[in-house]
């Protein structure tokens, strides 16, 4: 089971048929207002071929190396010979318990964007000279932005600047990625983390203004799952407690290629604040959608087993830090108490109580999502600015 994505350049939508056999089925109509088809080839390494005619844009046939690959003699031979000691099994896997992960770095800027945009161009010039690797990124993006600009610029939301478009475009590079991730999970454990060890402090401002500027209504987004597939790390969750990634989780709208990255923990996620950004990747045939750190979502058991799960929005978001980096926090309403906070407390936006029994009802959509109930209020941020 899995989706069939397309999209018209002129309608601005995004046509979603559920099934893997789609003749019978009526399709469902997402309107997405900033998207636009591109007519961008993107072969098995990611680059992009603007001269090569486009394959259909969300199409479930992606080309394999090994299907046009030949084995010269030469190469045969060192395969036979490979020394035996390489052929080990694979790395054992690793148990997380999910959580909200109160040790990732998770500022979202509240109150202080304009702030931080007249600080984030000094910042990162500072950063890009220190790391070879944001470096490579950030110069590649400025290319891939150019073509992205050409196709999104008037579909995309005020005030998005083109250092946040690049910003997604250079997460979409595998090895920042990762290493991106590591540090936002890593760097929120104290004030003195975030500024000592932390060297993604512009980026990260970049990419979670982008996210933020991105966001669609959550009743669009939430009806259609993406998933995320694992691997290696066995996820494991107790109780009714909520949780947060507690990183930049990208995530597809295609379930078979979400598989492809690893079935030893299998997510089916409905996300509010997830934004779709297939048309800033380098990749095109990940249709993925970039879900941001701070997201709480309710953990229901999966239909694959033990290792599978499904993750329902709460539509709300929680942070243990805000302005980190200009040294002060807006005060906000509502608390989160999950674990130590540098702040003294989560922020949590619209959330009333604090964690282990709580229980999120979707005003939205009428529906109480699990079995815990406790109060909420709703404070929609998705349009802050200042």
């Amino acid at each position: 089971m899995g989706f069939h994505l397309g999209a018209s350049r002129h309608s601005q939508s995004l046509t979603v048929i559920q099934g893997s056999n789609c003749d019978h089925l009526e399709p469902k109509i997402l309107l997405l207002p900033w998207f636009k088809h591109r007519s961008t080839f993107s072969d098995s390494f990611g680059h992009r071929s603007p001269e090569r005619e486009a394959s259909p844009l969300l199409s479930t046939e992606n080309p394999h190396l090994a299907a046009d690959m030949t084995w010269p003699r030469g190469i045969f031979l060192l395969c036979c010979f490979w020394p035996s000691d390489l052929a080990q099994q694979p790395p054992a896997r690793q148990t997380v318990m999910m959580s909200m992960m109160p040790d990732a770095f998770d500022d979202q800027y509240i109150g202080c964007a304009k702030e931080m945009e007249t600080e984030a161009p000094a910042l990162m010039k500072n950063e890009l000279e220190k790391s070879t690797l944001l470096k490579r990124a950030w110069k590649n993006s400025s290319i891939h932005w150019e073509e992205v600009r050409e196709y999104l610029y008037t579909d995309l939301p005020k005030g998005f600047k083109e250092e946040h478009g690049r910003a997604i475009i250079a997460y979409t590079d595998n090895f920042l990625r990762r290493q991106l991730n590591k540090a936002v999970q890593e760097s929120g454990a104290s004030s003195d983390a975030y500024h000592t060890h932390f060297h993604f402090k512009a980026f990260h401002y970049y990419l979670t203004r982008a996210l933020q500027l991105l966001r669609m209504d959550c009743n669009l987004m939430y009806e259609i799952p993406v998933y995320r597939g694992v691997h290696h790390i066995r996820y494991q969750h107790n109780g009714c407690a909520p949780i947060r990634f507690g990183y930049f989780a990208s995530s597809s709208f295609e379930i078979k290629k979400a598989e492809e990255f690893g079935k030893d923990t299998f997510f089916t996620i409905h996300t509010c604040f997830g934004v779709p950004i297939l048309y800033f990747s380098y990749i095109l045939n990940e249709n993925e959608a970039l879900i941001p750190v701070n997201e709480i979502f309710s953990v229901f058991p999966g239909d694959s087993g033990d290792n599978s799960f499904v993750l329902r929005s709460t539509n709300r978001t929680c942070s243990y830090f805000n302005c980190a980096f200009l040294g002060f926090l807006v005060a906000l309403t509502g608390g989160c108490q999950s674990g130590p906070s540098p702040t003294s407390a989560c922020q949590a936006y619209g959330l009333s109580t604090g964690c282990g029994s709580w229980t999120y009802v979707f005003s939205s959509f009428g529906a109480v999502v699990n079995s815990c109930t406790p109060s909420v209020r709703s404070l929609d941020i998705s349009g802050d600015s200042v």
